[in-house]
Order: structure tokens, then C-alpha cells, then sequence
């Protein structure tokens, strides 16, 4: 069997140049994801807030608030929150068993809503509705539809955290 693991650019489009959003890539959305793992386990939500200004949660992601340049970690931040929100990533297995050829997947979007309201040229600007989004939870699809995927899933990460922990006793 051959497992395979797809990354899926968001299917939207900027607005201004009508050209699609593309991949996610570099640190940012690394970080992001880093960001989301940390909130989902702290909150026990799915549905994370992402503070009341875009300075807010720049500064929580550990990053300079200041400025709005092209190179600014504000534009890189709001530019990689577009790729990696609307971006998915599809994990596939191949190959035969004795009853005939099988194919299986598991699609995930890396986000399933959100509502984001910030101005670039007001970066502290408070919102009256917050900032949030919703994310997939592949372990609650695990637990609730207990296919081969998601059991062979769910091994390679226990496996990993397994190996993680392992390397980390022998450091110590």
C-alpha cells in the first residue's frame, strides 16, 4: 500500500488582479498552523479567535505589528493567511488487496469558515464581531468514521508522537 499526501492550493482568486491565491509557503503559514495546533489544543474549540486587531494577533504570532509595506510581516501574514485558509490537503492510499485494486482518501480543508475583518491601513481597529475561524478536525472524523484511512491515519501519527517522545527521553 502507498500512502500519498496531496497540499491543494485555495481555489479563490485576488480580487484586485483576478489571478488564483496559489500555494501557501514559507514560515508564515508553518507558523499559522503551529498557531491553530496550539489555540485548538489550549480552547478544546474548533472554532479559534483570532483577537479583537490584526496587531493583536501579529504580535501573539510573535511577529513586528509595525508598518504595511510589501515586505512587512504584516502583508506577509495577511498574503499566507489567504493561501493556507483556503488551501486543503488530501492524504491518499493505493494499491491491492486480495479482493481487487483500492483507492482511499480523506479530504481536508485546513479551514471550513471564517470571518476576517481587517483594514491595512487601520491595523488596531477593534471589530464588533471578532475575528475567527473553523478548522477541520481530523481526529473527530477519525473517531466518528472509523474507515481503514483514518485507522492507518491515526497509527502514522501515534507512531510519530511515539518516536518524538522516545527521542526526547534519550536526550534528556
Amino acid at each position: 500500500m502507498a500512502i500519498s499526501l496531496w497540499w491543494l492550493p485555495g481555489a479563490g482568486f485576488d480580487p484586485k488582479t483576478m489571478k488564483p491565491i496559489g500555494y501557501p509557503y514559507g514560515s508564515i503559514p508553518r507558523l499559522l498552523l503551529f498557531w491553530m495546533n496550539t489555540e485548538a489544543v489550549r480552547t478544546g474549540k474548533r472554532r479559534l479567535d483570532l483577537g479583537d486587531t490584526f496587531s493583536e494577533f501579529i504580535r501573539e504570532l510573535g511577529l513586528d505589528s509595525r508598518g504595511g509595506g510589501p515586505r512587512s510581516d504584516y502583508h506577509r501574514v495577511s498574503e499566507q493567511m489567504k493561501r493556507l485558509f483556503s488551501s486543503a490537503i488530501t492524504l491518499q492510499q493505493t494499491g491491492e488487496e486480495p479482493g481487487g485494486d483500492v483507492t482511499r482518501w480523506l479530504d481536508m480543508r485546513v479551514t471550513v469558515a471564517g470571518d476576517l475583518w481587517w483594514s491595512p491601513k487601520h491595523p488596531d481597529q477593534v471589530n464588533l464581531w471578532g475575528r475567527w475561524l473553523d478548522f477541520w478536525q481530523a481526529k473527530v472524523y477519525a473517531a466518528e468514521n472509523d474507515t481503514t484511512l483514518t485507522a492507518i491515519v491515526r497509527e502514522l501519527l501515534e507512531e510519530k508522537l511515539s518516536r518524538e517522545a522516545r527521542a526526547r527521553a534519550v536526550k534528556a
